[in-house]
């Protein structure tokens, strides 16, 4: 029996995502683009618009069905499930794939940057670039079709600039190499030497690691520093070697391509309301038609029955076959090369700062205890070793040997003595 509800609710779980997913995008789609049901029965069975007039019956019907299969709790936890959806995205999904990939959203922290850089510019760029569309998709009146069809033009320029220049520039890695690398005299000087909890009179004392049972250890900075350079450096570099950062720009130059069509179908559509006569063979949903127009022009290929019949629309037609050969021009010159190159010596920079840290809070770990980093990790790891061992599993290295060992190894006082060996 138990088995059976196990294998329900896993059957269950995977089935409501996609039903949200559909759920979901049939309701942006209705809501914000157009009646994609009425257009679904209309292309099936054109006879039968009426059913559409019976969909609350029918969601009431689904919805009691499920209730009778599901039980209460089931039924309910998936409904809260579909409705929350957007939230279990942005709240869950993405913040779970970004701590499980963090190393390789890395290449897409120049974008994040140049967005952030000009975040009130790119809010009223976007907001312009929707209120166009949705004037476009609207209204058919000249005196705003006209200021919208310009709007958007101007949208597609900029974007199509940031895309190739601001979203590509990789001078965020410069800045963090900066940054890390002004942590170095500061490291060398001592200023991340203290070790906490400290005792009452200051001294620190690192052997006795834990005054209550060893529910606080006492460990160095150094050691925790170390750590985060290593762990961050070698993920950093495990993302270099791969060269994720050429995914990058790929998707930036799709990007480009989906905004250039999309621009000029707008363009197109908001011109045929004003002038029907500039195009010829539009059918029963120019929309999707000129959408498909648009992507025949771009790749000099017919995927319509549409032409263009008028010097507006002819001006159309060239303007996003010239757009075709500016993209071709810069991914052979710009993104296969330079962009490229620039992008890559700026992560391979920010990669170097990193294990150049490591370097040298290694040495100053051997000027203070007149230990190893490896050293340190055995002594620390005598009383901290639930600590230690979680830090060695985040870097993809073994747990650390039992006590027992650690003793046969490394003297008992052996940090102790190489605090004290220190010179003041």
């Amino acid at each position: 029996m138990t088995t059976n509800g196990s294998r329900s609710v896993t059957w269950l779980r995977s089935i409501r995502e996609p039903i949200a997913v559909l759920a979901w995008t049939y309701a942006i789609v209705k809501l914000f683009i157009f009646d994609v049901d009425l257009y679904i029965l209309h292309f099936i069975a054109p006879e039968s618009s009426w059913l559409l007039n019976l969909r609350l019956l029918a969601l009431a019907a689904l919805l009691a069905i499920s209730w009778l299969l599901l039980g209460h709790r089931q039924f309910f936890l998936t409904m809260v499930y579909i409705v929350g959806y957007p939230f279990i995205i942005f709240f869950w999904k993405l913040p779970k794939l970004v701590w499980h990939h963090w190393a390789t959203m890395l290449i897409l922290l120049p974008s994040f940057y140049s967005t952030l850089g000009s975040l009130r510019f790119t809010f009223i760029l976007y907001t312009a670039a929707a209120i166009s569309v949705a004037t476009i998709g609207v209204s058919r009146s000249e005196y705003l079709l006209i200021p919208a069809m310009l709007s958007l033009t101007f949208v597609m320029l900029v974007v199509d600039y940031r895309a190739f220049k601001s979203s590509q520039s990789s001078s965020v890695f410069s800045k963090l190499a900066k940054i890390i690398r002004d942590l170095h005299p500061k490291i060398i000087s001592g200023e991340y030497d203290q070790i906490a909890p400290t005792n009452l009179d200051g001294e620190s004392n690192i052997s006795e690691g834990t005054s209550n049972g060893g529910e606080s250890p006492q460990l160095p900075q150094l050691y925790m520093l170390h750590c985060a350079a290593d762990f961050v450096g070698r993920k950093v570099e495990e993302v270099s070697k791969d060269r994720q950062y050429n995914s990058l720009l790929a998707i930036s130059l799709l990007a480009v391509i989906a905004v250039t069509i999309f621009v000029f179908g707008m363009l197109n559509f908001a011109l045929f309301k004003i002038t029907p006569e500039s195009f010829n063979g539009v059918g029963s949903y120019p929309f999707l038609q000129f959408i498909a127009y648009s992507m025949g022009r771009l790749a000099t290929a017919d995927l319509t029955s549409i032409q263009p019949s008028g010097p507006c629309s002819l001006v159309l037609a060239l303007g996003e076959v010239f757009f075709g050969f500016v993209i071709l021009v810069i991914l052979v010159f710009s993104i296969l090369t330079a962009a490229r190159d620039a992008y890559r010596e700026d992560f391979h920079d920010f990669e170097k700062s990193l294990h150049e840290t490591a370097s040298v809070i290694e040495d100053r770990i051997g000027a203070k205890y007149s230990l190893t980093a490896a050293e340190l990790e055995i002594g620390i790891a005598d009383t901290s070793r639930e600590i230690v061992n979680r830090l060695r599993k985040l870097r993809g290295m073994p747990e650390s040997e039992s006590d027992e060992s650690a003793d046969d190894k490394s003297p008992p006082n052996q940090l102790s003595d190489g605090a004290k060996r220190e010179p003041n």
